[in-house]
């Protein structure tokens, strides 16, 4: 995104960050690791699909996928 002629519709959303951990965890291995919690924007058009039944199918005609993560929705 460092060109001179830079456009937002060039941008794809895969994902929001959600949360991380102050601190480093120590893993198995011994190492120390920082981690972060991403949530696909799958998980996020799954719900509004499920909130808003009618949006549902106009989601489903763009990101038929995201069908599959309704899935693992509550009801």
């Amino acid at each position: 995104m460092n060109r001179a002629e830079w456009q937002a519709s060039e941008v794809k959303l895969i994902g929001t960050h959600i949360g991380m951990g102050p601190d480093a965890t120590e893993t198995e291995d011994g190492l120390r690791h920082r981690f972060a919690r991403v949530s696909l924007i799958g998980n996020h058009l799954a719900l509004i699909a499920k909130d808003y039944p009618v949006l549902r199918q106009h989601i489903l005609d763009f990101w038929p996928a995201v069908d599959s993560y309704g899935e693992h929705l509550p009801a």
